[in-house]
């Protein structure tokens, strides 16, 4: 919940007007089950008037919409949202190497980047013949029991804290062992693929992103390990 405190205090005009919409759109994208005004009022601390008029410009441009007197984010703000990119930069190194790594593993391969909890997609690739890709992200709750995320969650202290509870992040460093070169997953977390995954380390020692390869499969392919170790090692290479 967004306070009275935090929200702007010249709504009606120049920047503030920027501010209080995009305090309703940030309370809107947390409502899943969407709002209603006085709640929208509540949540955004901003008076209902204000809520009211804001909201309706925001339906006019497709960033909000209005189902049976609740509020919900708009088709725009969707389709924007869609072009996020985690780090552009990151993106254009792994571009080739991820590439490499699906047709010489003959699988599925991926990027992802811890962010606010959750594991997302950088870039993906699949080698010719095959029709599915890795999944957009994966949520707060997958996040410890895929190996893509458990390298993410092990590397950086500060993410670990702000991802897990203490008595969980104890475990996770004590079960990966060997993540500075590559994790291996159980299929808890998608039931029927395996991922092997390892981390790329930015040029101040830094983990940047994880690469990680997925597998429909009960056992792992050998030489799969040292492929996606190689391709971290390369997209590592790019960020120099």
């Amino acid at each position: 919940m967004v306070t009275a405190s935090a929200a702007p205090t010249t709504v009606g005009c120049g920047r503030g007007v920027l501010e209080g919409a995009f305090t309703l759109l940030d309370v809107l994208g947390r409502a899943e089950n969407g709002l209603g005004l006085t709640e929208l009022a509540r949540d955004t601390g901003l008076p209902k008037a204000t809520v009211h008029r804001l909201a309706g410009q925001l339906i006019n441009v497709g960033a909000a919409q209005r189902i049976n007197q609740r509020y919900y984010v708009g088709p725009t703000i969707a389709r924007l949202g869609q072009c996020w990119q985690p780090d552009p930069q990151l993106r254009l190194a792994a571009y080739e190497p991820v590439r490499a790594l699906a047709t010489q593993a003959h699988t599925a391969a991926a990027v992802y980047v811890l962010h606010e909890g959750r594991a997302h997609l950088v870039t993906a690739a699949v080698c010719p013949g095959q029709s599915w890709l890795p999944p957009t992200d994966l949520s707060a709750d997958a996040v410890p029991r895929t190996a893509v995320a458990r390298v993410l969650l092990a590397t950086t202290e500060a993410r670990v804290e702000a991802a897990t509870p203490p008595d969980q992040r104890r475990k996770l460093r004590s079960d990966l062992r060997d993540w500075r070169r590559f994790v291996t997953d159980d299929q808890k977390a998608t039931e029927g693929i395996r991922w092997v995954a390892a981390p790329v380390w930015q040029p101040d020692g830094r983990c940047a992103a994880a690469v990680t390869a997925l597998v429909v499969a009960p056992t792992l392919p050998s030489g799969l390990k040292d492929l996606v170790v190689c391709a971290a090692q390369k997209i590592g290479q790019q960020l120099r």
